[in-house]
Order: structure tokens, then sequence, then C-alpha cells
């Protein structure tokens, strides 16, 4: 696999994480302060951007089979990445923010998607360490943002304010990204891939979710990542509104997390060939659990 390819998926792997702790950790901030808005609003902020992902992820696929390269894939979702936060960081009104959040969410999984594929079809023999390393670089990069944005909104004048500081710094490091994935070296189709020429979404999908095996991870999946964003969807809030607790405290007990998740993504790939990728699977949702 072409190293300079991999260290610019992993940089717009931490941009993604980095992507992450922005819209759905601290934005709730800036949602709160718009007219009208109320934690009703900051619960769809999490819910509606999740089903963008949940599409998105059903989507990308069949495109990158349709496609057969993973650079336009690439370039498309950064360069939207970057249109999108400058949206976000100029509306004010709180329908149009979360609208502006669900779309990041759906070209975010085109990234994560895209270079999935590329490193599984690259890097065949240690493609469980390589996606580790991928993750540990989402890790670190939430560990960045979330440090960093605790500081910036806890000496803002007022959290709108601080909350279109993060946004314009992410459009910015989005700008960068893109640069980056312009500067994808792709040389002609994927390995071992031949081009389609329709995309067939629900025929992938039955051929998906017909497997019994592959259906009852999406379950899991499903489950997981769902108790993973209630997690999410009120924790800053509840954090700072009713334990009274900073928000640069915020930052560094998330910057914290993240280091750990950094930590335990570099060993998936070890642990997932020494005790099985299922086993793994049922450990982690029993911890999660």
């Amino acid at each position: 696999m072409n190293k300079f390819n991999f260290s610019i998926l992993c940089f717009l792997f931490a941009l993604a994480g980095a992507g992450l702790t922005v819209t759905a950790v601290f934005s709730p901030f800036l949602l709160l302060g718009f007219v009208g808005s109320n934690y009703f609003l900051v619960a769809l902020l999490f819910a509606v951007p999740s089903m963008g992902h949940f599409v998105g992820g059903n989507v990308w696929g069949p495109v990158i089979d349709k496609v057969g390269r993973c650079r336009p894939i690439l370039l498309t979702a950064s360069a939207m990445c970057v249109l999108l936060f400058v949206l976000l960081a100029i509306v004010e009104n709180p329908w149009l923010f979360i609208s502006g959040a669900t779309a990041i969410s759906f070209f975010l999984s085109a990234i994560i998607a895209a270079s999935k594929v590329y490193v599984t079809l690259t890097n065949p023999d240690s493609m469980g360490r390589t996606i580790g390393w991928l993750f540990t670089f989402e890790a670190i990069g939430f560990s960045l943002a979330s440090f960093l944005s605790g500081q910036i909104l806890e000496r803002a004048s007022t959290d709108v304010i601080g909350g279109r500081y993060l946004l314009w710094a992410m459009a910015i490091c989005w700008f960068i990204g893109m640069m980056g994935a312009s500067a994808f070296n792709e040389e002609g189709l994927l390995p071992g891939h031949e081009q389609k020429e329709t995309i067939s979404i629900w025929r992938d999908l039955e051929t998906v979710y017909g497997n019994r095996a592959l259906r009852n991870l999406s379950i899991s999946v499903f489950l997981t990542n769902g108790a993973n964003m209630v997690l999410f969807g009120m924790f800053s809030t509840y954090f700072c509104k009713y334990l009274k607790g900073g928000q640069d405290l915020l930052g560094g007990a998330l910057a914290a997390a993240g280091i750990g998740a950094a930590v335990i993504s570099v060993k998936i790939g070890i642990f997932s060939d020494r005790y099985g990728h299922w086993n793994l699977l049922r450990f982690a949702a029993l911890g999660y659990m």
C-alpha cells in the first residue's frame, strides 16, 4: 500500500474525529444560543445526523463500486465538508444548522467508506492493523479537538461566538484535507475491482442483509451506536448545565477519553488476529453495556 496515500487517509480520519467532537459535543452550546432553540432541537442535532450517517453508509459503497476509485469520493466529500462547515459558521437558523450537520455526517461516511475499501483491497494481509491505525488517528483528532474546543469556548465572550470560531477552524482544516485528497495518488481502478455499469443500492443491501451473520452484526452495531449517540447527545449539556462543569474541563475529560481510544485502537488489529473478529466484537459490546 502506498504510504503517502495512507498518511492522507490518516489525516482525513483525524479531521473526521475532530468534526465529530465539534458538531456532536460542542455545537449544542452554539445551537442553544439561537433564538427559538431548545433541548428538543439539541436532541435532533444528534438524531438526524445519525440518520445521515446511516443513509450514507448504505449509499457510498455502491457508488465506490460504480466509480472503481477512491480519490473522487475523498475529494468530493472533503470539498463538501469545507462548504458545509462554512454554512454552519454563518447560519442563525437552528433547522438549517441541523440540516448542515446532517449533510456533514453523510459526507463523513463517504470518507470512512472509501478509506476502508482502499485499505482492504490494497493491504489485505494486515487489514485489521491498518484499519486500527486509521481509528487511532480519528481518536487523536477527537482528543485534540476536544481539548482545544473546551479552551476556546471557555474563553469566548459567548457560546455562539466561540462555536463559530470552532466551525471556521474546522472549515480551514477541511480545506487542507481537500488539498490532501486532491494529491491522493491512485493509478487506475482499485486492485481486483471491475467497474460496474449501474449502481443498484437495493440489490447490494439485499446481499448484505440477506446474510444472517452480517444482519446480526448490523443489529449489534445499530444498538451499540444508538447507545453511543445517546451518550454523546446529552453528555456535554448535562456535564456543563447540570453538573456545573466548565467547558474547559469538559474538553479535558473528552481529550483523555480520546487518548484512551487511540491507545486501544492501535491494538485492535493485534487483538483481532489473536482472538478473532467475533470474539473481539462480543467482548467490546459487553464492555460497552
